[in-house]
């Protein structure tokens, strides 16, 4: 019992930021911009534009109408069920810049996740802040994940570290950001495979980064 507890710890340890404020209500966020959104392209209505996508990925995110928030499209990263897999990094980001005079800074976007991977006995150890990203290490298991950054891909947060998380479903996130004032961070999302066992995949939806000057 004890071992089986101290599981539990190290899951919710590993696969949650401690600023996290999420919203697990399918649909229960914002589907139109905040007044004062500083993200481009958020929906990904006008396909990959002002999200960067790093050549060279075995599977590289695409623009999806499988699963979708508002009004058509999502950014699919990893391998979806059924497809053949690949050990594979599959992510996404954009720098944002926030003004240091902005009353607060507000991140909130959708995810919506599908695997049937089975072999998660383990749990890999995320990134840590100070890590660089261009140096990663290799996961255990197939894993989801978002993270802040700055601009030359130094950790700067975790906001989601999920070992094949399959919800069929849209959850809703929100971050306080406002420590990130008069920065220009970056947003990155992303699947890993591993190659053997099911496949991993998430969709990104309606990212919003709200923040309005004083």
């Amino acid at each position: 019992m004890n071992r089986f507890i101290t599981f539990l710890l190290l899951f919710f340890l590993f696969s949650t930021s401690t600023r996290i404020n999420p919203s697990y209500a399918s649909q229960s966020g914002p589907s139109n911009p905040p007044a004062c959104n500083k993200v481009t392209n958020s929906g990904f209505e006008s396909g990959v534009t002002g999200w960067t996508i790093e050549s060279g990925q075995t599977v590289p995110p695409v623009i999806s109408t499988a699963h979708f928030v508002s009004p058509t499209n999502s950014m699919q990263t990893g391998i979806p069920v059924g497809d053949t897999n690949h050990q594979s990094f599959s992510e996404f980001y954009q720098d944002i810049s926030i003004p240091f005079s902005a009353s607060s800074a507000t991140l909130s976007f959708y995810v919506y996740t599908t695997s049937d991977d089975t072999s998660t006995s383990s749990f890999s150890s995320p990134p840590q802040v100070g890590d660089s990203w261009n140096n990663p290490s290799i996961p255990e298991v197939d894993t989801q994940y978002a993270y802040i950054m700055d601009t030359i891909g130094n950790v700067l947060e975790r906001l989601l570290w999920w070992s094949a998380s399959d919800t069929n479903s849209w959850t809703y996130l929100e971050f306080d950001l406002s420590d990130y004032r008069g920065e220009t961070v970056r947003i990155l999302f992303g699947s890993y495979n591993d190659g053997v066992g099911g496949n991993t995949a998430m969709w990104v939806d309606d990212v919003f980064l709200n923040a309005c000057e004083e």
